[in-house]
């Protein structure tokens, strides 16, 4: 992620660059926040139509890149926001990505401990 700040409002602003896969012709990216930011934004936009560009709709687009998500680490502050917002749009909406991300969590939940000694109550980032 980049990080920019406005000097004239003093807020920072971040956002992810993200890669066209050169055969798929959809955005991929290597780090979990990204893809879960990615996965947010294609539920939230998403119709029951498939999209002319991934011949698929935005919830089964973020079902791909939720199942990409995994990871045997506990979540940084910022990819547990991301889940949390994919987990919200979804909530009503979507029954398999809500119970999807509910499992990740469970997932990520359950390596804490391994992690609990080294983290000393800092974020681990991803690369």
């Amino acid at each position: 992620s980049v990080s920019v700040t406005d000097r004239h409002i003093g807020s920072d602003c971040k956002f992810y660059i993200y890669n066209l896969h050169r055969h798929f012709e959809n955005f991929v990216t290597d780090r979990v926040d990204a893809r879960l930011q990615l996965a947010a934004m294609h539920v939230a936009t998403s119709s029951l139509l498939p999209d002319s560009q991934t011949n698929m709709s935005g919830e089964e687009r973020s079902i791909e890149l939720i199942r990409r998500c995994w990871v045997n680490r506990p979540l940084s502050r910022q990819e547990s926001i991301h889940l949390e917002n994919v987990r919200y749009i979804c909530k009503g909406n979507c029954a398999v990505l809500a119970m999807l991300c509910e499992e990740l969590q469970a997932s990520f939940d359950q390596v804490c401990f391994l992690y609990a000694s080294s983290n000393n109550g800092k974020d681990r980032s991803q690369k």
